[in-house]
C-alpha cells in the first residue's frame, strides 16, 4: 500500500474511533452528577458531532482504499492478511450503514437496535483493524511462518 494511502487510512480511522469510543464510554459507562441531567457528561453532544463529522471522511478513505487497495488485493488473489482484510472490508458496510440508520430512527426500538449493532460491529472492526495492521509488521522471513510479501 502507498504510503499516501495508509496515511489516509489511519488520519479517517483514529479519529472517528477515539471520537465513537469516547461517547461510547460517556453515553454508556457513565452517570450524570444530577439525577435530572440528560446528558452523562457535558462533552457528550460535542462529542457525538465530533463524531459525526470525522465518519464521512472515514467514508471516503474507504473509497480510496477499495481503490487503490482492497480490490486490487482481491483481483490479483494476494493471500497475505486475506481473512482480516475481507472481515474488514465485511464489516465496514453494515458499521457505516448502522450508524446512519442510528441516525435517522425515530421509533426508539429501532434506535436501540442500530445501537447495539453499530456499537459491537465498530468495537470488532477496531479490533480486527489493529490485528490486520500488527500483522503486517511482522517481519517476513524463514523463520516467521509466512512468506514475504
Amino acid at each position: 500500500m502507498k504510503s499516501s494511502v495508509r496515511l489516509l487510512a489511519w488520519s479517517a480511522t483514529l479519529p472517528v474511533a477515539v471520537t465513537g469510543g469516547v461517547y461510547a464510554v460517556m453515553a454508556y459507562c457513565m452517570s450524570p452528577a444530577d439525577p435530572m441531567d440528560v446528558l452523562n457528561h457535558p462533552w457528550q453532544p460535542d462529542v457525538m458531532h465530533w463524531h459525526l463529522l470525522t465518519a464521512p471522511f472515514w467514508l471516503f478513505a474507504f473509497g480510496v482504499l477499495w481503490q487503490s487497495h482492497i480490490g486490487p488485493k482481491l483481483r490479483a488473489g494476494g493471500r497475505s492478511r486475506r481473512r482480516t482484510g475481507i472481515t474488514l472490508f465485511s464489516l465496514s458496510i453494515p458499521m457505516a450503514l448502522s450508524g446512519y440508520l442510528l441516525q435517522v430512527s425515530v421509533e426508539q426500538w429501532w434506535r436501540d437496535m442500530w445501537i447495539i449493532v453499530h456499537v459491537g460491529l465498530s468495537l470488532a472492526w477496531s479490533a480486527l483493524f489493529v490485528a490486520h495492521v500488527v500483522t503486517r509488521v511482522r517481519p517476513a522471513g524463514p523463520h516467521s511462518g509466512r512468506p514475504p510479501e
